[in-house]
């Protein structure tokens, strides 16, 4: 796995306001692997990512990529302050975006 992926747990995992013990609990992942998986002194196996990104309701890729779409998917609203409507519409908006890139790669086309 690359070496961004522990950084990109522990952000998600805090952008989630959730400890490591909760993470744990919610993905099935023991907490003393997910903590050496988080210091990078343990090499994540593919099947724990998942369940961690499942735990944290994230795609695969947002943990995988280098620049995970969401990362580079900006909202824009006509509120002077974020409001939870720009961050619902955002999250629909990755998924069809990242629904979308998932097809492409199944070599489905687009009608």
């Amino acid at each position: 796995m690359s070496s961004h992926v522990p950084g990109r747990i522990v952000a998600l995992r805090t952008q989630a306001r959730m400890s490591q013990r909760q993470l744990a609990a919610a993905s099935g992942v023991p907490q003393s692997t997910l903590s050496r998986i988080e210091s990078a002194s343990r090499q994540a196996q593919l099947g724990e990512i998942a369940l961690i990104a499942q735990a944290l309701g994230r795609s695969l890729g947002s943990i995988l990529d280098e620049c995970p779409l969401e990362d580079r998917v900006l909202v824009a609203t006509r509120a002077n302050k974020p409001s939870a409507d720009a961050e619902s519409v955002k999250d629909r908006l990755v998924y069809f975006l990242e629904m979308d890139e998932f097809l492409d790669h199944q070599g489905i086309p687009a009608r």
